[in-house]
């Protein structure tokens, strides 16, 4: 379970008008709402993805409530903490012309009571979680080490935390070694923020994502920054643009979870960033259609060969099915061959394989999982080898059935190591 927690949500109302006129009346056509924030955005995209997610944070009021059964409604399971105060608005005005007039609503004040029921709370859905991602500013109220807490708590319950802040609260939580950092424009010091205990940082630079960590540097970028579905334009293919940020967030959190490698993080994470919208909706097919555009550029890491085959595992999005292909890292890029897998390099004997065959790669965490979903045949093949060794030691015979009463004319009886004798059965002759 992937747990996504927003401090400052806030609820969306969109006005669409034929006219604004400041000082005078003007009539409102149609009123939607949407929920905001960074981390309900992530939920919702992790969702789509078939993910075990839930949503956490403060909310409050009606709006609060609006948020809760919007994001109901959406499939998104939820376990807010409760607050006195009124969860923010943001009022979005449409003019004719395509433009927008944005009011932003303060943000409710937090109490030390209701911090410390959100303290509790959190710490409860540490116990069954595979990740946690904190993301978004802080409300009124909440001290900056607020982030650095609650990536405390996950790092006593062994969860790995996806940071997603700015500011002084995210350097606070930088300090507590969460897994991965996103930060704001303004703190993009990468070697800083590893220095003071990230264990990677994820930087947006234009077209360009890269993830950065004490053994290298990869990056990713969509080939071309071609459209792929009415909603991706050149622009919005950029993907450090601010709608798509939320996705990018979303797109990390799999590859921290579970354990994949950084090229197909990446990979991941910059297709589904250009194949998202802003309210956190998702085109899938444009994502299937993406991903194999994406271009992943690594440098040379210590002491690792450059000519070194690289295994890119590829996921849809229906059940996350592995397709094996194959990436050889040559001169700082990674070329993809899908569904074929280098030619063994001679001095390396790590790489059994060769030409056109395929391989499975199966780590320790696939023997765990397979051991767990097969546990029942485990102990009953188990409990058969018991029986052998049993029967073949103390009954001389390797029957496998029940019926362990034999009759035969002798029996052998040992007495001494040096002598043996056979004695009759009774009443045999």
């Amino acid at each position: 379970m992937i747990v996504t927690v927003t401090l400052n949500p806030a609820l969306h109302v969109g006005y669409e008008t034929e006219q604004v006129r400041l000082g005078g009346a003007n009539l409102v056509r149609r009123v939607s709402y949407r929920t905001g924030g960074r981390g309900l955005t992530v939920a919702r995209l992790l969702h789509t993805f078939g993910h075990d997610v839930v949503a956490a944070g403060l909310v409050g009021g009606a709006s609060g409530e609006t948020i809760r059964a919007e994001l109901a409604q959406a499939g998104v399971a939820t376990q807010f903490t409760w607050i006195s105060g009124e969860s923010r608005r943001v009022i979005e005005v449409a003019g004719p012309a395509g433009d927008f007039t944005t009011f932003y609503e303060p943000a409710p004040y937090i109490t030390t009571e209701e911090l410390g029921r959100l303290a509790a709370d959190y710490r409860s859905l540490m116990a069954d979680a595979t990740a946690a991602v904190l993301s978004g500013s802080l409300p009124a109220g909440l001290p900056a080490e607020t982030y650095g807490s609650l990536a405390t708590y996950a790092a006593e319950a062994g969860v790995p935390v996806v940071l997603d802040a700015g500011g002084s609260a995210l350097w606070h939580g930088v300090s507590r070694r969460p897994a991965l950092v996103i930060p704001e424009p303004e703190d993009k010091d990468p070697e800083a923020l590893i220095a003071n205990g990230a264990r990677a940082v994820a930087v947006l630079s234009g077209g360009r994502v890269s993830a950065i960590t004490a053994e290298g540097r990869w990056s990713a970028e969509l080939a071309g920054r071609r459209a792929a579905s009415p909603r991706i334009t050149p622009e919005r293919s950029a993907v450090a643009a601010d709608a798509s940020r939320d996705a990018l967030t979303a797109g990390f959190v799999p590859g921290i979870a579970l354990g994949w490698s950084w090229p197909e993080t990446l990979a991941h994470a910059v297709a589904l960033a250009a194949s998202s919208g802003p309210a956190g909706q998702v085109d899938l097919d444009a994502y299937e259609r993406l991903l194999p555009e994406v271009r992943v550029n690594a440098q040379a890491m210590g002491g690792a060969d450059p000519a070194d085959p690289i295994l890119l595992r590829h996921y849809d999005h229906s059940g996350y099915n592995v397709r094996l292909g194959a990436v050889a890292q040559t001169g700082g890029e990674l070329e993809r061959r899908p569904q074929r897998l280098p030619e063994r390099l001679p001095e390396d004997p790590r790489v059994p394989y060769r030409g056109d065959e395929t391989a499975n790669v199966i780590g320790w965490a696939d023997v765990a999982g397979w051991i767990r979903d097969h546990g029942v045949m485990l102990s009953g093949l188990v409990l058969i080898v018991a029986q052998l060794i049993w029967k073949s030691v103390f009954l001389n015979h390797y029957h496998l059935y029940q019926d362990d009463i034999h009759f035969s004319e002798t029996r052998t009886i040992f007495t001494s190591p040096s002598w043996r004798s056979v004695i009759p059965l009774p009443g045999r002759t």
